[in-house]
């Protein structure tokens, strides 16, 4: 009876310490390689905002700052001094998985696009190396997230050129991207400091900043400077992918 007893103690504990590890090999969870297509913008510095969707492996927000080929970005300029109209620029990359390559940035193969690649887009170069300088932002959405009452946006960019991209919180949301002028210079060098500022917008957050108004703009998460910034240019704009 004795030894019986030791045998079903000893299997007790065998058990109890191979179910936590059952445990996590059953729960634990790893988002599948994915092509993820990405907006690419910006003529000083290069800069990539991943396509979200509200479902996996896309339900991020990730914008980076990248670094390519000489010869590709004199092409890239021209092409844009060539269609001042079509400012929409897309980037679609090897697969692999977006945490990770948030996680450890690194280089990966893609192909620019003039134009959405999956909406008529032409392709202007053929595989290139992308290098990724720096994650500027990266969020993970939250189901059932509230949204703020007012506009929430990021400002990325440095003293030659800013941008804001819109704060996606829930669906249905939209993805935003433009170009600004702000004429405070403190604004500006903080931004190169930190890599990207969020922001809390005077306007509502069901639809998207005018071009061609004057906002008054506060930091969200730092201290409360308040400063004006005014929108020059719509860059992209999407309402379909961030629906349903």
């Amino acid at each position: 009876m004795k030894s019986l007893h030791n045998y079903k103690t000893i299997l007790f504990l065998f058990i109890a310490l191979l179910a936590p590890l059952n445990f996590a090999q059953h729960h634990h969870h790893t988002d599948a390689p994915s092509v993820h297509g990405m907006f690419f913008f910006g003529q000083e510095k290069i800069y990539l905002s991943h396509l979200p969707m509200f479902h996996n492996p896309h339900d991020y927000q990730v914008l980076f700052e990248v670094e390519i080929p000489k010869e590709v970005k004199k092409a890239y300029l021209q092409s844009l001094k060539d269609h001042a109209q079509q400012p929409v620029y897309t980037i679609v990359p090897e697969a692999f998985v977006l945490t990770e390559m948030a996680k450890n940035p690194t280089s990966f193969m893609a192909q620019i696009y003039l134009g959405h690649f999956e909406r008529g887009g032409t392709p202007i170069t053929g595989s290139i190396k992308v290098n990724v300088k720096e994650v500027l932002y990266f969020k993970k959405f939250k189901p059932g997230a509230v949204k703020p009452e007012l506009s929430e946006y990021i400002l990325i960019g440095n003293e030659k050129e800013q941008y804001l991209v819109h704060s996606i919180v829930s669906k249905p949301d939209f993805d935003y991207i433009s170009q600004v002028e702000i004429e405070d210079m403190k604004i500006i060098e903080e931004l190169s400091q930190v890599g990207h500022i969020n922001l809390e917008i005077n306007s509502t957050n069901l639809k998207p900043l005018e071009v061609g108004n004057k906002f008054e703009a506060k930091f969200k998460d730092m201290e409360s400077v308040e400063f004006q910034l005014n929108l020059t240019k719509s860059l992209y704009l999407e309402f379909g992918d961030l629906s349903f």
